[in-house]
């Protein structure tokens, strides 16, 4: 049975899946995660100090 939406339409439906290639990628990605997890703290204070020795940086 097809979705409809509330204005009566039919909405497609997608099925979205990572190619092996794409796969192959995703213990690095937990990783970087999992390092960023651990460093969250000296990450912030780096962020902030990068930021107030630079306060005409539009990068945020």
């Amino acid at each position: 049975m097809p979705r409809v939406s509330a204005a009566g339409r039919c909405r497609a439906l997608s099925d979205y899946r990572l190619t092996e290639t794409g796969s192959s990628l995703t213990y690095l990605v937990k990783s970087l995660a999992d390092w960023s997890l651990e460093h969250r703290v000296e990450i912030a204070r780096a962020r902030e100090t990068y930021d107030s020795e630079h306060p005409d940086n539009e990068i945020r």
